[in-house]
């Protein structure tokens, strides 16, 4: 009972550290392209939001010089998150990989 317990404790705390994706609109572009096509366009727009974050934490990284604050995480989630894999992405990314998706012809109608 006691290792059920652990399982189900750890099916939970991996399951509430996945990372987010967007959930596409069913429509013609999206039947037509198939979806493992649909999900390297995601991936690819969450790289390029990942890498605008690169960008911006060099640059703030930059301006803070060496305060060590720049590179402690924002929350115990943030923590945590980074232990398990990528961090989730902001606000500002997602509204980037939505617009990314929208430009490549998709129609993001929210995140999972």
């Amino acid at each position: 009972m006691r290792a059920l317990s652990a399982l189900g404790a750890g099916v939970i705390l991996i399951t509430g550290c996945a990372s987010q994706r967007p959930v596409l609109y069913p429509d013609e572009h999206i039947r037509r392209v198939g979806g493992i096509a649909a999900d390297r366009d995601i991936d690819d727009c969450i790289r390029r939001a990942e890498e605008s974050r690169s960008a911006g934490d060099a640059k703030a990284a930059g301006e803070a010089g060496t305060d060590a604050s720049a590179r402690v995480p924002s929350s115990p989630a943030a923590a945590i998150s980074g232990l398990f894999g990528k961090p989730e992405l902001s606000s500002i990314q997602k509204v980037f990989v939505n617009k990314c998706l929208r430009d490549k012809g998709y129609d993001p109608i929210g995140w999972n």
